[in-house]
């Protein structure tokens, strides 16, 4: 398929845009080969040496060439947006569940459930270093040693100096 029809005209100040673009080291080198498609192609050279240039497609030349007439310079510097591959939820949906949540408690409720005896403790005391107790089994020793000491009478100074 030969496209004859593709004939750009680049003003000046473009041109210089493009020439910034794939002259900044910074430039995205995405963004450097579209700026080299549109730059060769105003300068009449065919789809087969920009292909050759940049090293892309022929779609991939046709793609860019057509977007650059469509949306100028600014749309060579950014990717078109695309629908989600997950459509939203619709509007009633979103109310059902909302109105579900906040109304009914679940089967297995854990974490969510009210506190009722006002003890104002809703979860249990966490393990000081659980990951020690799967992974060596000296761990456990060493926990309760410190559990030991902790419970432990501080000595009498009566004692100590004995």
């Amino acid at each position: 398929m030969r496209r004859d029809d593709i004939y750009l005209y680049v003003s000046r100040a473009n041109r210089a845009r493009l020439a910034a673009i794939i002259k900044d080291r910074n430039s995205s080198c995405k963004a450097v080969w579209r700026a080299e498609i549109v730059l060769a192609t105003a300068d009449g050279a065919g789809t087969n040496e920009i292909m050759r240039r940049t090293g892309k497609s022929k779609p991939c030349v046709w793609r860019w060439q057509e977007r650059f007439v469509e949306a100028g310079v600014d749309g060579l510097l950014r990717d078109k947006t695309r629908p989600s591959r997950v459509s939203p939820l619709p509007d009633k949906v979103k109310l059902a569940v909302l109105t579900r949540t906040a109304k009914e408690t679940p089967a297995n409720a854990t974490h969510l459930e009210p506190d009722l005896d006002g003890g104002g403790r809703r979860h249990q005391p966490v393990e000081r270093r659980p990951h020690l107790a799967r992974s060596r089994p000296q761990a456990a020793s060493y926990r309760d040693s410190l559990s030991q000491r902790e419970t432990r009478a501080p000595p009498r100074s009566d004692d100590a100096i004995q």
